[in-house]
């Protein structure tokens, strides 16, 4: 910036104004990147409440039907309403509008309020029952702190959109995603015995000494 004589004003040349823009758009480029790593983080500990919320739920109902869990669907559309009582109790009309509340991941962009199964978390329909007759009780489930209840569903489908409601296992012959990797390329899961936790994508669909389907599991 040139100095002027006394008496005349400082003012900007046209080079030292763009110069000042560009070391602008530079930290703005440079903070941008950050700041929505830091917003998904904070999205990524919201989803693992809500995950957890849905786990304590889940042993509730267990409690109040001898043990049993609640199925990916059957009576009701799907296993969302199995539990939206131990939620919300009494307004199970809690479930519509922005009160979905913990029914619903951070980061899933698909989320349909007029279907409970768009919300982007899964259950482990396979192992842990898919319809009403197949519930699954507690007590046969060998290792609940390692046997997923539900998690982080795929963002898209091949079939129909109902296939957002389930998590697959990796042994699953579905052209779909078994899971979501929407943190940090992994997944949040909520376990049988009640605790949530994070897993990597790759860890997950290798299971555990050649057993694909080793998390998924009731008897391992």
């Amino acid at each position: 910036m040139k100095k002027k004589e006394k008496g005349e004003s400082l003012s900007f040349t046209l080079i030292e104004l763009l110069v000042v823009i560009a070391i602008i758009a530079i930290l703005i480029a440079m903070l941008l990147p950050a700041l929505k790593a830091a917003k998904d983080k904070a999205k990524e500990v919201l989803c693992m409440s809500n995950i957890k919320q849905l786990c304590y739920a889940s042993c509730l109902y267990a409690g109040d039907n001898s043990g049993w869990l609640p199925v990916a669907g059957g009576a009701y559309p799907w296993r969302s309403l199995y539990l939206i009582e131990y939620v919300y109790p009494g307004n199970p009309n809690n479930w519509y509008g922005k009160n979905a509340g913990i029914f619903l991941c951070p980061l899933f962009d698909r989320w349909d309020v007029n279907k409970v199964y768009h919300s982007g978390y899964g259950w482990n329909f396979y192992y842990l029952g898919h319809w009403a007759p197949d519930h699954v009780n507690l007590l046969t489930v060998k290792i609940p702190v390692e046997t997923i209840e539900l998690g982080d569903a795929t963002d898209w489908y091949t079939t129909g959109d109902w296939q957002l409601g389930f998590i697959y296992s990796p042994s699953s012959t579905t052209p779909v995603p078994p899971v979501g990797n929407r943190h940090s390329k992994g997944i949040n899961f909520g376990w049988v015995d009640g605790h949530a936790s994070w897993m990597s994508q790759k860890s997950i669909m290798q299971g555990v000494n050649g057993n694909l389907d080793y998390y998924y599991k009731v008897s391992k």
